[in-house]
C-alpha cells in the first residue's frame, strides 16, 4: 500500500527517523503519481497561482491520456517530453515518474523566477508609459492637482490667499 522516499533529517532538534531510512508514501499518492492525476493537479495549481490561462484535464484510469495531458502542461514550463518518455510513464515505471517530479521541482523554482521577473518588467513598462502627473502637471490644471491641494487647509488657504504654510 505504500511507496517509499529516503527522509530527510529535521532541524531544531527534532527526533526524526534516521537519515535515509525509507519513509511511507500513502497509496493514494503513489497511485496519483504514477497515473498522472497528481501532476496534472499541481500543474493546474501552478498556472493558477501565477494566472496563466491553461487548464490541463485529468483522465481517470487512462494513463496515455493523462500522461499526455502532463506533456502539454510541462510544454508550457519549457519542458519537452517526447512520446518514448510519455509512453514510459504511462507503463508506470516509479523511477521514471520520481525523476520528473523532481526535475518539475527544479525547472517550476526557474520558470516561477522568470515569471515574476516579468511581472515586474511589464509593470515598470506600464508605470513608464504613464504620464506624469504632479503639480502643475494635466491633472492639476483639470482640476484634480496633486494631494496637497485638495485638503480642507489648503482649500482654505487659496479661498483668504494665504500659502498652506502660513496657515
Amino acid at each position: 500500500d505504500f511507496g517509499l522516499v529516503k527522509a530527510k533529517a529535521l532541524g531544531g532538534g527534532a527526533k526524526a527517523p534516521a537519515a535515509n531510512a525509507p519513509q511511507p508514501v500513502p497509496a493514494r499518492l503513489l497511485g496519483g503519481l504514477i497515473s498522472g492525476e497528481a501532476f496534472i493537479e499541481l500543474l493546474n495549481a501552478i498556472f493558477q497561482k501565477h494566472s496563466v490561462r491553461q487548464k490541463l484535464s485529468s483522465h481517470p484510469g487512462d494513463r496515455a491520456q493523462s500522461w499526455g495531458q502532463v506533456a502539454k502542461g510541462l510544454h508550457r514550463l519549457s519542458v519537452e517530453l517526447d512520446q518514448e518518455t510519455v509512453d514510459v510513464l504511462s507503463s508506470g515505471d516509479i523511477g521514471t515518474v520520481l525523476e520528473l517530479l523532481t526535475e518539475l521541482h527544479v525547472v517550476y523554482k526557474h520558470w516561477a523566477a522568470g515569471e515574476a521577473k516579468r511581472r515586474k518588467r511589464r509593470q515598470a513598462e506600464r508605470a513608464r508609459a504613464q504620464p506624469q502627473q504632479g503639480p502643475g502637471g494635466s491633472a492639476a490644471a483639470a482640476g484634480g492637482g496633486s494631494y496637497a491641494a485638495r485638503t480642507p487647509l489648503s482649500a482654505y488657504s487659496a479661498a483668504v490667499g494665504a500659502s498652506p504654510s502660513a496657515a
